[in-house]
């Protein structure tokens, strides 16, 4: 993907996520080093966990989101990252992605990539699927399940990235993911959500016993989330190579 000549790099557009969170990105040039044959390859993003939402669930400690702090309570700690393979279909038209492993077990292959705003300050990658989602809520006996999560991803290819500071090549697994990402993991409150069952004496779930006690059904335009990116505010910048 090239990028636009920095002196025609005028355009802002606003772009909004799931989550409601809107960005505004600024024409601010700064030098950026592609990978050969980007955006194709393996890639290690590096991202933040910055909000977390509950409100799918009448019990918020059936909802929780890896590393489990997030950003404004310990930057370092709030450091997630996601190795993630681009690879194209025979005739090189379409593009599709698939994670690697990991410990929060969120595990796709290739899922279809869609291009936005090919061309413009905004363009980018985007993906979507769905994924069950398991929590294991601390201090209780019991594991909860979300059927159906929606998995999206944002891969930008011209906004920079910001976080964290004093990124170091040698300490993932991957080269990195040289722009701006976003990535998303949301689910809508209503019956059965989440899905909880005791653990047995032996460590695993006893789907004889069902728990209902605390679990209330939301209403459906309630939402759980986990909100990771790699920039603070003010926004993603554009950059050039």
């Amino acid at each position: 993907v090239s990028n636009p000549d920095p002196a025609s790099s005028t355009a802002t557009a606003t772009v909004s996520d799931a989550a409601g969170i809107t960005t505004n990105p600024t024409p601010t040039i700064s030098p950026v080093s592609i990978p050969t044959g980007f955006p194709l390859g393996s890639y290690s993003l590096t991202t933040f966990l910055d909000t977390v939402q509950t409100n799918c669930t009448s019990n918020p400690s059936t909802w929780s989101c890896f590393p489990y702090t997030i950003y404004n309570t310990s930057p370092s700690k709030s450091l997630t990252t996601f190795n993630w393979v681009i690879s194209a279909s025979s005739d090189n038209t379409k593009y599709s992605i698939s994670s690697t492993e990991n410990p929060f077990d969120i595990i796709f292959e290739d899922v279809p990539l869609e291009l936005l705003d090919q061309g413009k300050d905004t363009e980018r990658y985007r993906f979507q699927t769905r994924l069950d989602k398991t929590v294991d809520p601390d201090d209780e006996a019991m594991e909860c399940s979300y059927s159906g999560t929606t998995f999206q991803g944002t891969l930008y290819t011209k906004m920079a990235k910001g976080y964290p500071e004093g990124e170091n090549s040698k300490d993932v697994s991957f080269p990195l993911w040289p722009f701006a990402v976003l990535i998303e993991q949301t689910m809508a409150g209503g019956e059965d959500t989440p899905t909880c069952y005791k653990l047995g004496d032996n460590g695993k779930v006893d789907k004889k016993q069902k728990i209902k006690e605390g679990l209330e059904a939301m209403d459906t335009t309630s939402l759980c989330s986990c909100l990771y990116k790699n920039w603070r505010p003010p926004n993603p910048h554009l950059v050039s190579s």
